[in-house]
């Protein structure tokens, strides 16, 4: 059977394209872990945060087959880098998506599968996990919230500007013989179809009832609604059955793999006030496409990007001894040798990290005590590469100065967090030992060190 690849049925195809849709806009764009050695080639530097080539490759292959042709690698890494650049931008401006939010989006997009079973397979067939597609609809609906918080809530589209598209297209408003007007409840069995089917024959409303009862959320938001339906893009059985309807008549129950649907025939030529949602979303959809471009400009202007050439890799990073882990007096940082880095006239020191390290929250206490001793002799920052945000200070900051980013690569190949640089001349990568009190001891000595070395 053929299946629909618009969004205008509920079928297979839609729910790829949903799927789809979150690893192309709401991507998750890094590990919970870091690649294992051999796997930590760098595809772009985003702001301090690494794009492992690795994971990009993994998702471009993994795109639905009819969305791969629509974009090169090279087009999909660009759009990765801008899926990273909002993410970055909604923690930023401190936007959180709770659980609960995610769980009901969540039980939304499983809804529109025939059960949960044929859900969780076309998940596997599609190559994910379930906690993967969680991932990505919290990425998608952070992502959300950050472009109706900044785009979506500024745009206005005027009743003038409505009816001047209406008139412009008039070919989308008026059905011919391969194509009609249809709306539709879907629902999960065919003894719920039949109840709609004599609630709508006893006078119910249908946009109401559409509301109220369809699985198919999306077309239930629009009164059940599905626009223009052409032969030869649906299952057949319902497509038969629309276009065997009159204008505003109703079908009986008609089955297919996604439950029994309710359609009703709509009028052949819809006016401007039938067609106003319509046009309303389509005109929203073009403003929102121009600012997102003008948006996510902006957002490139002010990042730092360092697209990173294809077969480059990072050095190995010689591990810390489990003598140093044990051994308080030994110095886990390395000696670089060079001049110490200053600003403002004092030494530059950097502590980076992500929000979702836990060592490096568990480094927090002590490095800030270290620091306390050492006020006004150092220039100390706390990187949270993932938000942009100094830790350190009250402001919040709209993104890492291209200083502190080279600070990070220096001496960090795998581009790991925590990471360390003190002065330029003193760098570490992760937790070194077991006890508060010995990191506190060692940030203690480096500290010193580079203080008196400058003098």
């Amino acid at each position: 059977m053929k299946k629909s690849t618009t969004k205008k049925i509920i079928t297979g195809g839609v729910l790829l394209i949903v799927l789809a849709a979150i690893i192309f806009v709401g991507i998750r764009l890094s590990s919970k872990k870091a690649p294992e050695a051999g796997e930590q080639a760098v595809a772009a530097m985003v702001n301090g945060e690494p794009l492992y080539a690795r994971e990009v490759e993994s998702k471009y292959e993994r795109l639905p087959p009819q969305v791969k042709p629509l974009i090169t690698p090279e087009a999909f890494l660009n759009e990765t880098i801008n899926a990273l650049l909002l993410v970055q931008e909604a923690k930023r401006q401190g936007i959180s998506v709770p659980d609960e939010e995610i769980s009901r989006a969540m039980d939304e997009l499983e809804s529109q599968a025939p059960s949960q079973e044929e859900f969780e397979k076309l998940v596997v067939q599609q190559g994910f996990t379930l906690d993967e597609v969680r991932g990505q609809l919290h990425d998608q609906l952070l992502v959300n919230k950050l472009l109706n918080q900044s785009i979506m809530s500024q745009l206005d589209i005027s009743d003038s500007r409505i009816e001047d598209y209406y008139k412009a297209n008039s070919g989308e408003f008026t059905a011919s013989g391969d194509r009609i007007f249809v709306s539709h409840i879907l629902a999960g069995s065919k003894e719920a179809a039949s109840d709609v089917l004599q609630r709508l024959k006893k006078g119910g409303d249908f946009k109401k009832l559409a509301k109220e009862l369809s699985l198919d959320k999306s077309s239930g938001e629009r009164g059940g609604f599905l626009g223009l339906l052409p032969k030869g893009v649906s299952f057949p059985d319902f497509e038969a059955a629309a276009f065997a309807l009159e204008e505003g008549e109703l079908s009986e129950p008609v089955e297919t793999p996604f439950g029994f649907h309710i359609i009703r025939r709509e009028k052949d030529t819809l006016s401007v006030a039938d067609a106003r949602e319509q046009v309303e979303q389509t005109l929203k959809l073009e403003m929102m496409n121009t600012a997102l471009k003008t948006y996510l400009s902006q957002l490139r202007a002010n990042a730092h990007i360092e697209i990173i050439g294809e077969g480059e890799k990072a050095p190995e990073q010689a591990p810390i001894t489990p003598e140093a882990i044990k051994t308080p007096e030994a110095i886990t940082f390395i000696d670089t040798g060079k001049d110490i880095c200053k600003k403002g006239g004092l030494p530059a020191i950097y502590f980076f990290s992500k929000s979702t390290c836990g060592a490096c929250r568990e480094l927090e206490g002590p490095f800030r005590e270290a620091l306390a001793s050492f006020e006004g002799k150092a220039a100390a920052y706390r990187w949270e590469l993932d938000t942009g945000d100094n830790l350190l200070s009250d402001d919040a900051e709209k993104g890492i100065p291209g200083d502190a980013l080279a600070a990070f690569k220096e001496g960090n190949p795998k581009l790991q967090v925590p990471f360390f640089n003190f002065g330029c001349r003193y760098t570490r990568v992760g937790k070194a030992y077991k006890a508060g009190a010995d990191e506190l001891a060692e940030f203690t000595k480096i500290l010193t060190l580079v203080v008196e070395s400058n003098g």
